[in-house]
């Protein structure tokens, strides 16, 4: 015969009595009973903080969010936790951290999550991709570099096009077809430096994270081996 259900507090069943979608009632509940819900046992203070902190990431209240995840995230480090559970939560909540770190543009604490996220889990769904996507917006040299190429073709291709009105129609209109052959290509020019540096930006993230999720694999089934190893198998 299976075991009851354990027995769950007044507290406990009012607030996930609310809809589950319905993530500003349940923050404001929360923040509202926030005193009673800290004297809960842990489970029950667990799962009410949990549901707290994944309601404040769906709303987009990511600052507020990224206030209180770290209490999940060590609280999901604790023994009253089924094992699987714990570990599901520890990388979710890790992936939500950085993904709240990337919405209010802090890429530098995103892609540190995000690299303790794949030491642990290296082949942890979208965080190789997201961490590519991180570094990309902080390729600012790349950027920086292209954009200023681009403003550079583009100015030279309105000083040829000036010179064309003002000097090359009206007095050398056999140059007519060679300057704007040059207009155009100083045009081309400045479009390709723009596209060159999200190219460039793009292919130093892919490079790099690739390079830092084998590295994390490799260490991580080495550590696997040396386990078996001093186990005699």
């Amino acid at each position: 015969m299976p075991s009851p259900a354990p027995y769950r507090s007044g507290l406990y069943r009012d607030f996930f009595s609310i809809a589950p979608d319905d993530y500003q009632r349940m923050i404001r509940f929360f923040e509202e009973k926030e005193a009673e819900i800290g004297r809960l046992d842990g489970v029950e203070h667990f799962d009410l903080l949990l549901a707290y902190v994944e309601a404040l990431f769906a709303t987009g209240a990511y600052r507020k969010h990224l206030m209180v995840v770290d209490w999940v995230i060590e609280a999901s480090l604790q023994d009253h936790l089924p094992s699987l559970r714990a570990r599901s939560v520890f990388r979710r909540m890790l992936f939500r951290k950085a993904a709240a770190h990337y919405q209010i543009k802090a890429y530098a604490h995103a892609e540190h999550v995000l690299q303790e996220l794949l030491r642990i889990a290296p082949d942890y769904p979208d965080a190789a991709a997201f961490l590519r996507k991180v570094r990309r917006k902080q390729e600012k040299n790349a950027h920086r570099l292209s954009r200023a190429g681009g403003i550079i073709f583009f100015s030279l291709g309105m000083l040829v096009f000036t010179l064309e009105l003002l000097v090359v129609r009206p007095f050398y209109a056999f140059y007519e077809q060679e300057a704007e052959l040059l207009r155009y290509g100083l045009f081309f020019c400045g479009l390709a430096s723009l596209a060159a540096g999200g190219s460039v930006a793009y292919l130093i993230a892919y490079l790099q994270t690739d390079q830092f999720v084998a590295s994390q694999k490799t260490r991580q089934k080495t550590g696997e081996e040396d386990i078996k190893g001093g186990s005699g198998e």
